[in-house]
């Protein structure tokens, strides 16, 4: 497991890389001088900051509350079958943590949670993986028995389970239960037909920035 998360994170410095030498380039000649860490916070803490306060006013952001939870939100959504790769690389100039989900998981399972992490689905014989909410110690084998809405099996005949694993666990914390507040569940459009194919669906990306989330409401 360390491997693998030491090869994602290389993985993400290069493509950060990358874009800093494209920064450089502008009209073939004109070079733009590369800003040091502390400008580059120094630029993000100049930005007018949305919070639960100030949300709604906003342009593209949106208040969630959960429990004693609020959290002003941003979403973006990729269609992409690496999708939290690219919500990486579009929130990591803004020094902001990203969550992808397209499950159809109930609120009334995030609602129970006090510590939670992303975890990866483990779906099926091609073992694709979406990151998920859920608690650091949570794993659950998924059947059709008792989630066939959640899910879509790839053949009739697959009677593979479906489970929660804790392979790449990023950002370990306690703020759980990110959802739609008008179908009061995690839920993709993209999704909602049932001809969709888990493949063709759109991802939703969460960018949410800690400081402006509240716990002590």
């Amino acid at each position: 497991m360390d491997r693998i998360y030491k090869e994602h994170q290389n993985e993400i410095l290069s493509k950060r890389n990358d874009r800093e030498e494209w920064r450089k380039k502008v009209d073939g000649s004109c070079v733009v001088p590369q800003r040091s860490t502390n400008q580059r916070i120094d630029a993000l803490n100049a930005w007018p900051k949305p919070n639960p306060e100030n949300c709604r006013t906003n342009p593209g952001y949106q208040l969630y509350r959960n429990k004693n939870v609020q959290m002003c939100l941003k979403f973006y959504v990729f269609n992409s079958p690496v999708p939290y790769r690219q919500g990486m690389d579009r929130c990591d100039d803004q020094s902001a943590i990203v969550g992808v989900f397209n499950t159809m998981e109930k609120l009334e399972i995030l609602q129970r949670q006090t510590r939670c992490v992303w975890v990866n689905f483990r779906i099926g014989a091609l073992y694709s993986t979406v990151l998920v909410w859920a608690p650091i110690d949570f794993e659950e084998i998924y059947t059709y028995d008792k989630h066939g809405k959640l899910f879509r099996k790839d053949y009739e005949w697959d009677s593979t389970a479906y489970k929660i694993w804790k392979r790449w666990v990023y950002y370990p914390g306690n703020i759980c239960g990110i959802y739609h507040p008008k179908y009061k569940r995690l839920v993709v459009d993209d999704c909602q037909a049932p001809d969709k194919f888990l493949q063709d669906c759109g991802y939703n990306v969460v960018c949410e920035l800690m400081q402006f989330t509240r716990e002590d409401l």
